[in-house]
């Protein structure tokens, strides 16, 4: 079996164990994480964490970990995990915390801020939001374009249109190229406030950008021109579904 295999079947073995108990108990689980003999690996930890259906158990299992087995040193993946599930479920104060302790012991990353701020984002706390992009910053971390896109889905989900547009520009601005998904999410904003000419011409901009649109940015710019009464461009566009290499069949789970 190879590595990667055994590992997935360590993580496997792992979440039966933990889905068997509805709290952490400090005698059994890990008398019988021992006996499963699986080695905690970076890939193993970060999956279980992110995986446990009991994100009170993927912490007691993380907290056990770092003071019972010397071995173990969390790396960024580790952390990242942590802040995803924590951030996810809304336990923001959690999420800062661990976020503090990965830039203390070295394993901050892009991907660590970036998590931190989609934990904001759901939240809607923007101004949380805007202090950890500012730290990111600080710290000489260049944000990437899952960065750039939360910003501006934050920002234009309260409806502060000027401050996303800029968050666009300053990826043109970093010499990146803007992701589908920046700018599905960005026109996706734009018809749902009735700029429906802004998102129709940033769409068929999207070709001079090298970017292919998903069928998630057709069924966006179908309602931009539904809402205009154009029934030609929508059946337009869906014929060209073809042709931006989508199975046709995916358009109506894109709804």
């Amino acid at each position: 079996m190879s590595p990667f295999l055994k590992r997935t079947e360590g993580v496997k073995m792992i979440l039966d164990l933990f889905s068997s108990f509805s709290v952490w108990n400090d005698e059994e689980i890990p008398r019988s994480l021992t006996k499963l003999s699986v080695p905690f690996h970076s890939y193993t930890v970060s999956e279980v964490i992110r995986k446990s259906e009991s994100l009170d158990i993927a912490l007691c299992f993380f907290n056990w970990l770092i003071t019972s087995k010397s071995e173990f040193k969390p790396d960024s993946y580790v952390y990242n995990s942590l802040i995803y599930r924590l951030g996810k479920s809304g336990r923001l104060e959690e999420m800062q915390s661990v976020s503090n302790l990965s830039v203390i012991k070295g394993k901050a990353s892009v991907v660590t801020f970036t998590s931190v701020i989609s934990g904001f984002k759901r939240a809607m706390e923007i101004r949380k939001a805007q202090e950890a992009w500012n730290h990111m910053k600080e710290l000489g971390f260049k944000p990437c374009h899952k960065t750039y896109t939360v910003m501006i889905d934050l920002y234009a989900s309260m409806k502060m249109y000027e401050e996303a547009g800029e968050y666009y520009l300053q990826i043109l601005k970093d010499n990146l190229r803007p992701s589908i998904k920046t700018c599905t999410v960005l026109m996706n904003h734009l018809v749902q406030e009735g700029k429906l000419n802004a998102a129709i011409d940033m769409f068929q901009g999207l070709l001079k950008l090298n970017l292919r649109p998903n069928p998630v940015t057709c069924v966006y710019i179908m309602l931009g021109y539904a809402k205009l009464g154009d029934m030609y461009s929508v059946l337009k566009l869906v014929r060209d579904f073809k042709d931006y290499g989508h199975n046709p069949g995916a358009l109506g789970n894109s709804f």
